[in-house]
C-alpha cells in the first residue's frame, strides 16, 4: 500500500509536461445512475461513486469506457494535458470516460487491480479479452486511437514467441518495450546484421515485449511486417535476458554483445524510508513490459547491477554491450564521471558500453509512429556499413558515425538539448 510518504516519488514518476487541463468533469458521490447516463450521452467526462461506476460498466458492456484514476495529492495530476475532456465530447457517448478519486480509498483501486502510480488508465472495450492498464501518460495515444474505432469483434495480436531452448548466444538483442513497434524494429534490423556478419541463428538470442490489442492497433502496419522475424524470438523478461547473457558469458567466446533497447525510467532522488523495500523504478533501468513482478516493479526491468550479476568477475571474453533508452547513460555512470562513479558494469573487465544518452538527458524517435528511435536506426546504419566480421567490428568508428547521424537527426528535429550518447572502452 502506498503512503504519503511516497507522493514525492509517483509526482517524479511522470515526465513533467506542464500543460493546463481543462474541466468539464460532472462529479458528486450523490451522483445518481439516471443523471450519470444523461451527461454520459451528452459528452461529458464524469466521477462517480464506486457504485454507480460499477452500475455504468454492467449497463455499457457494448462501448469502451475508460476509467481514469486519480488522487488529490498529485499536483502534477492536475498540470497534465491529457484531452479527455475533449475526447468525451467527440465521442457523445460512443464511449465513456470516468475518473475515479482514491485519493482515501485504497479498496477501490485494489479493487480494480491497479498500482497507486497517478495518473492511471483502465479500459474496458468490447474487441478485448481482457480490459488493458496504463501507467502514466506514455501510452495515451494508442487509447484514443482505440476508443474512436468500433470493435465488434475480439482483437487478436498475430504475433508469437519462439518456444525453441536456448543455446549458448554470442549475441543477446532485446526490445524490452510492447508500445510501439520500433523497439522490435531494432531488433530484426540489428539480428538480420549479425548474421550477415558471421552468426548463426544459434548463437543468437532475441527477445521482444509482445503488443496487446491496444498497442498493436497503434502500430499494426510495422508489427505485421515483422512479425515473422518476431517469431523466432522469445518472451522478454528480466530473468531470461540474464540467464541468456550469464550462458553465453560461461563458454568464453572471444567476443559476446548484448543490445537492448526500450523506453527508461527517469532520475529521481526518492530513496525508501529506513526497513521499506525498495521497489521504484528509476533511472538507469531500460524498461521491460513483460515483468512478472507485480507489487515490486523494479524487479522487472535492466539495470547495470542486475546485468553485471550475469557477468563473471573475471572473464577474458571481450563484451561490447549497447543501451538505448532515455537515460541510459547511467549504464556507464550515474553521474557522467565513469572515472569517478562508474556504473556496475563499466567496473567489469574487458567491457566497451554504447549508451544513447548522458544519464541526465532523454533520447528521442520512442513515439508510436516512429520506424525506429534515432539511436537505434543510427547504430544499425553504422553498424551494417562496418565492413568487419562480428569478432572483428570496429566499435569506435561505429560510435562515432551513430553520433554523426542522431546529430543530424536531432538538428532536423529541432531538438535544442541533444541526446548526448556515451561510449566507454575498459578494454
Amino acid at each position: 500500500m502506498l503512503s504519503p510518504n511516497f507522493r514525492t516519488m509517483i509526482l517524479i514518476l511522470l515526465p513533467t509536461m506542464a500543460l493546463l487541463l481543462g474541466g468539464c468533469v460532472h462529479t458528486g458521490a450523490d451522483l445518481t445512475l439516471a443523471e450519470a447516463i444523461g451527461l454520459i450521452e451528452g459528452g461529458n467526462v464524469i466521477e462517480p461513486s464506486p457504485a454507480v461506476a460499477k452500475a455504468i460498466l454492467k449497463k455499457y458492456q457494448d462501448r469502451p469506457i475508460l476509467i481514469e484514476f486519480s488522487a488529490t495529492w498529485c499536483i502534477i495530476c492536475k498540470g497534465i494535458k491529457r484531452p479527455l475532456d475533449h475526447l468525451a465530447q467527440e465521442g457523445k457517448g460512443r464511449y465513456i470516460i470516468m475518473r475515479l478519486d482514491v485519493t482515501d480509498d485504497m479498496e477501490t483501486l485494489v479493487e480494480y487491480g491497479m498500482k497507486p502510480i497517478y495518473p492511471s488508465f483502465k479500459l474496458f472495450s468490447p474487441g478485448l479479452v481482457q480490459p488493458v492498464k496504463r501507467f502514466g501518460l506514455l501510452s495515451f495515444d494508442s487509447l484514443i486511437a482505440w476508443m474512436r474505432l468500433t470493435h465488434t469483434t475480439i482483437q487478436n495480436v498475430p504475433l508469437q514467441f519462439s518456444q525453441a531452448p536456448l543455446k549458448t548466444p554470442k549475441a543477446v538483442i532485446v526490445a524490452g518495450s510492447a508500445e510501439n513497434a520500433n523497439f522490435a524494429q531494432e531488433v530484426v534490423w540489428i539480428t538480420k546484421i549479425l548474421k550477415r556478419k558471421g552468426l548463426k541463428d544459434d548463437e543468437m538470442a532475441c527477445f521482444y515485449a509482445k503488443p496487446d490489442p491496444v498497442q498493436y492497433l497503434a502500430d499494426q502496419k510495422q508489427f505485421d511486417e515483422l512479425a515473422h522475424d518476431l517469431n523466432k524470438c522469445s518472451a522478454t523478461s528480466r530473468l531470461a535476458i540474464l540467464n541468456a547473457t550469464k550462458q553465453g558469458l560461461a563458454a568464453n567466446p572471444s567476443t559476446f554483445f548484448l543490445y537492448a533497447t526500450s523506453h527508461g525510467a527517469g532520475p529521481s532522488e526518492y530513496r525508501p524510508e529506513k526497513g521499506e523495500r525498495d521497489c521504484f523504478t528509476r533511472a538507469p533501468s531500460l524498461i521491460l513490459d513483460n515483468g512478472s513482478e507485480e507489487y515490486c516493479d523494479s524487479l522487472n526491468h535492466l539495470t547495470p547491477d542486475a546485468v553485471a550479476s550475469a557477468v563473471p568477475a573475471v572473464s577474458p571474453t571481450h563484451k561490447f554491450m549497447v543501451f538505448q533508452s532515455c537515460y541510459s547513460g547511467g549504464f556507464i555512470s550515474d553521474q557522467n564521471n565513469a572515472a569517478k562513479y562508474p556504473s556496475a558494469l563499466a567496473k567489469l573487465p574487458n567491457m566497451t558500453l554504447l549508451t544513447a544518452t548522458r544519464s541526465d538527458r532523454p533520447s528521442f524517435g520512442c513515439g508510436t509512429g516512429e520506424i525506429a528511435t534515432y539511436y537505434g536506426f543510427s547504430f544499425a546504419k553504422a553498424l551494417e556499413e562496418d565492413r568487419g566480421t562480428f569478432e572483428s567490428i570496429d566499435w569506435k568508428t561505429i560510435n562515432q558515425e551513430t553520433i554523426e547521424s542522431i546529430e543530424q537527426l536531432e538538428s532536423k528535429s529541432q531538438i535544442r538539448e541533444g541526446s548526448d550518447p556515451q561510449f566507454f572502452n575498459g578494454l
